[in-house]
């Protein structure tokens, strides 16, 4: 595979080949808005002490799911709505609950039409003081309008393609509250990754990458740690629908191949049917920008070799709501990562440096 210092714009000339319709993924729901009630955690378990060879799970799927389930019953998570603004505050304070602290990031970022968004990225740490850290990253946000040719003015519930990530990341909060991870850890959900242009705009077709994750660039412009002090960023990107695959994206093959073989082999021990070896496409999610940060990074996400897209059928479609969420799915990427965090990140990579 190619080098790992190798520049990205190579890889980038294959994913526009692809087209942009490969590009992040977000959405919003039709249901009516609900108040986000404090989560109702499951009972906390007596968690086996970390050296021990067997790990228990303290990853729950039903509450992962609960998690998912208010942020769709919420509303659209467009920037610049109420909507958006009451569920940035609610997930704040649910991680605050189980994190050492957790905090908004504000700014703004422009959009593809020069329209200004306020952005809020949340940010969450957890063993605070300890390095090296890894970095766990899912969007919250949700997308304005479908890329479906029929419905273009439709919005996106963001089940999968937002929620799921999410919902993951916050049920391993409380995981993390729970046991104490052998590793510094912080929690990254960034805001406006799917703002970019639908399918009708004629910016949709541009190598116009940076209209895409942009709370994650303004992330790594205003980084809350050193970037150096972060040996590993973890992406989780439509990881609860039904189905799901889990290959090795085309550019974590490129940069980071060793590792996320490694990954990848652990993850199949116990979930074989979800991740496969098999290298996918490159997409331009926000993976692609730590990459060009210099952060070693690996991303799940459900990518398809037979649909047109390459996502699955409902990714930026009215249909990606609460029906095609699987409890399995949302499971084994939980444990997956659990397992990741307390026992199979290899330490070599860890104590490497970064930049």
């Amino acid at each position: 595979m190619p080098n790992n210092n190798r520049n990205l714009n190579a890889g980038f000339l294959i994913c526009i080949a692809l087209s942009i319709a490969t590009t992040a993924c977000t959405s919003q729901n039709s249901s009516p808005p609900s108040n986000l009630q404090t989560h109702q955690s499951p009972p906390a378990q007596t968690p086996q002490p970390d050296h021990s060879s067997t790990l228990t799970f303290l990853f729950s799927p039903d509450s992962a799911y609960e998690y998912l389930a208010k942020q769709v019953q919420a509303g659209y998570r467009i920037p610049g709505t109420p909507t958006h603004k009451k569920v940035a505050h609610w997930l704040q304070k649910t991680l605050a609950r189980f994190a050492d602290s957790a905090w908004l990031q504000q700014g703004t970022a422009q959009r593809f039409d020069g329209k200004r968004l306020p952005i809020y990225n949340i940010i969450a740490t957890f063993n605070s003081k300890a390095t090296p850290r890894l970095l766990l990253v899912a969007h919250w946000d949700t997308r304005p309008w479908t890329d479906a040719w029929h419905k273009p003015d439709q919005p996106v519930p963001g089940a999968d393609d937002g929620a799921s990530g999410v919902a993951i990341l916050l049920e391993l909060a409380r995981v993390m509250h729970l046991r104490t991870p052998p590793i510094g850890v912080d929690i990254l959900l960034v805001d406006a990754e799917d703002q970019g242009p639908p399918r009708t705009s004629h910016k949709s077709t541009s190598n116009q990458t940076h209209w895409w994750s942009l709370g994650t660039q303004y992330w790594l412009k205003h980084p809350h740690r050193p970037l150096n002090q972060f040996a590993l960023v973890i992406v989780l990107d439509m990881v609860g629908g039904k189905n799901a695959i889990f290959p090795i994206e085309g550019y974590v093959a490129q940069h980071n191949y060793e590792l996320a073989q490694a990954l990848w082999h652990a993850a199949r021990r116990r979930h074989p049917a979800f991740f496969s070896l098999r290298t996918a496409h490159p997409i331009i999610d926000d993976h692609f920008f730590f990459l060009q940060a210099g952060l070693p990074t690996v991303i799940i996400v459900h990518l398809s070799p037979v649909t047109p897209t390459g996502f699955p059928p409902w990714w930026h479609t009215p249909q990606d709501t609460l029906n095609i969420i699987d409890r399995a799915t949302l499971q084994a990427v939980g444990e997956t990562v659990e397992a990741w965090l307390y026992q199979e990140l290899p330490r070599q990579w860890l104590s490497r440096p970064t930049l």
